[in-house]
């Protein structure tokens, strides 16, 4: 995804250690979580496209960050039960993808 200096998360071991060092700080550092630290089996990654197209992954795997460098990094995720479907017909949903999605 980038390289700065020597540091790269170019591969999905590195992105998704990075991802979770960044998520378990969020949850050390803001008070409304109920747990310690960020479990990935209890949730699903929702690879966005230009045409609103959503796909979903259970595991952070070489075909998920395939799918992720395709997908100009619009990632979302959500527990493991959230129905993206359902929400892609949320104004939160659209008011995210016409405000912060990389769309060429």
């Amino acid at each position: 995804m980038f390289i700065s200096g020597e540091f790269k998360n170019d591969n999905v071991l590195a992105f998704k250690t990075q991802l979770l060092n960044e998520l378990n700080y969020s949850v050390k550092t803001f008070n409304h979580f109920k747990s310690e630290a960020i479990d990935l089996s209890e949730y699903k990654f929702g690879l966005v496209n230009n045409d609103r197209i959503v796909t979903e992954f259970t595991l952070m795997n070489e075909a998920f960050f395939k799918a992720l460098m395709e997908s100009l990094r619009n990632l979302m995720i959500v527990g493991a039960n959230f129905n993206i479907e359902k929400f892609k017909a949320h104004e939160i949903f659209n008011q995210w993808f016409d405000s912060y999605t990389n769309r060429i």
